[in-house]
């Protein structure tokens, strides 16, 4: 993935195929309900910002800050482990794991 002058990720071009899709294998209701890569996108920037500074994240928290359900941000936090952005420190809150960014 490319990076800016200060290593922040650039979030463009190809993001990991759909995550889910082994699960909703490929019912028309589940693609179309499939964000858009530009909308996946924006999350995930709002996500990696959120976490700057070494801060700690999880799925559960993520949703009450940004007024998201958990299957809005799961995803997008799965994407960017896949995308190897985010890592998990081995630690768990209300039951989720942990995150922080990756390059911390």
């Amino acid at each position: 993935m490319q990076t800016h002058e200060h290593s922040e990720p650039l979030l463009i071009g190809v993001l990991p195929l759909d995550i889910c899709r082994n699960r909703h294998r490929d019912a028309p209701e589940s693609i179309a309900a499939n964000p858009s890569d530009d909308a996946k996108r924006k999350d995930h920037k709002l996500y990696l910002d959120y976490a700057k500074g070494g801060r700690r994240i999880w799925m559960k928290l993520l949703c009450r800050v940004f007024h998201k359900q958990p299957n809005e941000v799961s995803p997008r936090l799965s994407e960017l482990k896949q995308m190897g952005l985010l890592k998990k420190t081995g630690e768990r809150e209300e039951r989720c794991a942990v995150l922080v960014l990756a390059n911390h």
